[in-house]
Parts: C-alpha cells; sequence; structure tokens
C-alpha cells in the first residue's frame, strides 16, 4: 500500500511539472557512445540526433550514427535509395524521409531536467569495414536524462538496449550535447 502511494504522488507530481519542451520544436544533438554487444564486440560510435516535438511532451528521433564498423540511418532511408533505383526519383519518396525511427516520452522531474524514454525500431545498420557486407534492421528500448543548464543548450546522457534482427543484442551508452530549437 506504502509502494503505491509513493507511485501514485510520483506520477501526479510528473504529470503536473511544467514541461521543458515546446510543440514544433526541435533538438539537435551530437552523441558520442559505446556499443557493446553479446557476441563481445564493441564499437563507438558518433551520432547527430534531431527530435521533432509533436506535442510538449512527445517527440519523434532521427538519429544517425557512424563508427569505423558501420553506418546507422532510420529505415526509411535505404528504402528510399531502393525506391529511387526503381523508380527513378519519384518525388513521394521524399515523404518517407517524414517517417521517424522512433518515438521519445518526456517527463519533467526538475525545471531542468526531463527524463525521457523511448522507443526505435525502424533503424537500419550497414556493415561496411567486415569481411562480409552485411545488414540488419534494428530496434533500441532506452532513456536520456536530458538536462538544460542553460538556454538553448542541452545535455543528455542515455542509455539503451540495442537489437540487430536476427543477429545479435548489446547495450549502448553515451552522452549528446546539442541546441534546442524554438
Amino acid at each position: 500500500m506504502r509502494k503505491t502511494g509513493i507511485l501514485l504522488a510520483m506520477l501526479l507530481a510528473l504529470g503536473t511539472a511544467r514541461a521543458q519542451f515546446e510543440e514544433d520544436n526541435f533538438i539537435l544533438s551530437f552523441s558520442r557512445s559505446q556499443a557493446m554487444f553479446n557476441d563481445f564486440t564493441s564499437y563507438r560510435e558518433f551520432s547527430v540526433d534531431v527530435q521533432y516535438f509533436v506535442t510538449d511532451r512527445i517527440s519523434l528521433n532521427y538519429p544517425v550514427s557512424v563508427s569505423r564498423e558501420y553506418i546507422h540511418v532510420p529505415a526509411s532511408v535505404p528504402i528510399i535509395v531502393a525506391s529511387a533505383a526503381c523508380f527513378y526519383g519519384d518525388l513521394e519518396l521524399l515523404y518517407m524521409l517524414l517517417i521517424p525511427e522512433g518515438v521519445s516520452f518526456h517527463f519533467p522531474i526538475q525545471r531542468f531536467v526531463t527524463i525521457s524514454p523511448y522507443i526505435n525500431p525502424l533503424g537500419f545498420e550497414y556493415y561496411y569495414n567486415s569481411e562480409i557486407e552485411e545488414w540488419y534492421m534494428t530496434s533500441a528500448v532506452g532513456a536520456k536524462a536530458n538536462i538544460t543548464p542553460t538556454s538553448p543548450l542541452v545535455i543528455a546522457p542515455f542509455a539503451e538496449y540495442k537489437i540487430d534482427y536476427g543477429h545479435r543484442a548489446g547495450v549502448r551508452a553515451g552522452i549528446s550535447v546539442g541546441l534546442y530549437f524554438r
């Protein structure tokens, strides 16, 4: 009973906290992370991420990552490339770029801190620096702690569980530094 009361109080506090972000704005950030997989491989990644806010508490995720071994993009990008090769650049294909890799939910904890769990089920990775060139659809679930020490600066440590469908799984953690555009 006591745990239920504490949980209810926390949920009420989250529901009444003022949102740190606003609808129709976005965050552009640069990340440095380390990915470690269950086959004992480890990769250092550098990323550019865009989060577009559809409401003050929900954003769409568009990450692009590069390492020495692979490149990671939203799944809509290789679909557009393959379709363009077949249909010779139909303008409708560009609308597919609007399909995000995933979605984040933002819960303000304090005035300058927002916890943001996310799910990114529509990722694509192309491994170009291995004996055999390979590609995999990927999925990730994780959380960020968005800290805004001063506007428009956003610092966000993050951690996630990542799956390359049909291949392997692992964890990825890092930090991103970005700007919030109003």
